[in-house]
């Protein structure tokens, strides 16, 4: 368990001290910023002749001052067009200096922990505070209607967290970007709509179940804090450790899937299709259509407006795996629709939209308006070679090479899912095996391998003997739009085994 989870240190003050000290620091420099958004809000007042009627009519003087700060609203816009970035706060000495000292004691601070974990910036967790701040005082309540300037909104809103902290209306619009649904507060459920506000900027959010006990460091799993069902781990996500374009190696590599990928990432084609590949493979060929494209990947959920929506705002690929279309569900339950046809809600949204799409399946989905209404192209997904099976342990385990890494290609194919918990599970038995010290991941990869596949039947992993008889299924272009299946002999010799032929069926090396 890692220290901002709950854990005590061994010797030193518990992680709540130190998470209790670091929501003082930052609460006190937030109360600044509440002071000054009160005494602007104090300031228009003030040029009112009769603000006592601002509840029941707008006067002539308060209309007025509301054009003037319209009127910096429309100038504000000119400074997102230039592009300039927020200005930085320098972070407080005094928040420098706690973090050391709870760090020499083995401490991770909470808030920390989940910004790192979340990939929040400094006013990304403003924002979080100010929305927790009222758990630990209603009173916050009543500061937060004076601000808005109506005593029924007393719960933080995008216009409140917007507001406080910003000194210029360009400001105000640049902090309301990271409190869109997309962004990442939002997006992981860090901060949750309350109620349904007619306008975004009214729209109140409320912390998510278990922020302010992890923030106080009272204990709780920050990975659960917050979830974003349609994203994909690795592929440029806040959680994930890519880079570039944020997809995952390792994944195969072909000829098509980069012509492919390069033309939706210049936006020749906004709609792929990746076709003959098993389940388990699927999410290979999409890394490295993404990976040619030069965007992350996100995949659909139940709601596709939604995912249309956020995939379009980070500028990232939506992955549809069509296979589930033909079942009657896809995603993490029914599309939305009220049990309408998952195929025909599908189609009805994409022909609406522009946002890049790879449509995979082990069979193809080629509504023919869709295809009329997009810039289609298609390819039947070739199953990896031996060069790109090598590719991909290298890339999975870099410290393979030589023989062994010869031996593992020529023996194994595995997707870059099953490789990459061969990489975990190698990796943490160097660490436990070294005592202190890890040893040699290469000793580990031959038991990590077995770990993974054990008991594994539908899995795409293959155990392959050179010069053995064996079977494999590929897919063969008929014509244009068709493929069919069929088993190929390879190799004499008796002895042939497999483990975990993909559905059902034995696979060798080509």
């Amino acid at each position: 368990m890692h220290p901002h989870e709950g854990h005590h240190p061994p010797t030193g003050r518990p992680t709540s001290t130190w998470a209790v000290e670091h929501l003082r620091l930052r609460l006190t420099a937030l109360h600044g910023e509440l002071r000054e958004a009160v005494a602007r809000r104090a300031a228009v007042s003030a040029r009112l002749s009769r603000p006592d009627l601002v509840p029941y009519c707008v006067t002539d003087d308060e209309v007025a001052v509301v054009l003037e700060e319209v009127d910096g609203a429309a100038a504000a816009l000119g400074g997102l067009l230039s592009g300039a970035p927020p200005p930085q706060e320098p972070e407080p000495v005094a928040e420098r200096e706690l973090r050391r000292r709870a760090s020499a004691e083995g401490v991770a601070l909470p808030l920390d922990a989940l910004a790192t974990r979340f990939g929040l910036g400094r006013g990304e967790q403003d924002a979080l505070l100010l929305a927790v701040a009222p758990e630990f005082d209603q009173g916050y309540e009543r500061v937060y209607a004076y601000v808005v300037d109506q005593l029924s909104r007393r719960l933080p809103s995008v216009e409140l967290l917007a507001s406080v902290g910003a000194r210029t209306p360009a400001q105000r619009l640049a902090r309301r970007r990271a409190l869109l649904p997309e962004a990442p507060l939002r997006r992981y459920g860090l901060l949750r709509a309350q109620g349904r506000a007619p306008l975004e900027a009214a729209q109140e959010l409320v912390p998510g179940p278990g922020v302010f006990a992890f923030l106080l460091g009272w204990g709780g799993d920050v990975g659960l804090l917050g979830h974003d069902p349609g994203e994909v781990p690795g592929s440029g996500s806040a959680t994930g450790s890519g880079s570039g374009s944020g997809v995952l190696p390792p994944y195969p590599s072909s000829a098509e899937l980069t012509r492919l990928g390069r033309a939706l990432g210049a936006g020749s084609i906004d709609l792929a299709g990746l076709w003959g590949c098993p389940p388990g493979g699927q999410p290979d060929a999409v890394q490295a259509l993404a990976h040619a494209a030069g965007r992350p990947v996100r995949r659909l959920t139940s709601d596709i407006e939604a995912d249309i929506r956020t995939a379009a705002v980070l500028g990232a690929l939506l992955w549809i795996p069509v296979d589930g279309l033909h079942g009657g569900a896809i995603g993490d339950g029914p599309l939305a629709g009220g049990g309408a046809d998952p195929a025909a809600a599908v189609c009805s949204v994409l022909l609406r939209s522009r946002t890049p799409v790879c449509l995979t399946g082990a069979r193809p989905w080629r509504p023919a308006g869709l295809l009329a209404a997009r810039a289609y192209a298609e390819v039947t997904v070739p199953a990896p070679g031996l060069t790109d099976r090598r590719a991909m342990w290298s890339a999975a385990l870099p410290q393979l090479a030589g023989e062994l890494l010869e031996d593992l290609a020529i023996r194994y194919r595995m997707s870059g899912g099953e490789l990459r918990a061969v990489a975990s599970v190698a990796g943490a038995g160097a660490r436990l095996a070294g005592n202190g010290r890890p040893e040699p991941v290469t000793g580990h990869v031959e038991p990590a391998v077995a770990t993974v596949t054990r008991g594994r039947g539908g899995s795409a992993v293959q155990a392959i003997t050179p010069g053995a008889r064996s079977t494999t299924w590929c897919c063969r272009s008929r014509r244009p739009g068709r493929s069919r299946r069929s088993p190929r002999r390879s190799g004499p010799g008796p002895g042939s085994r497999s483990a975990g032929a993909s559905r059902g069926a034995p696979r060798t090396a080509g």
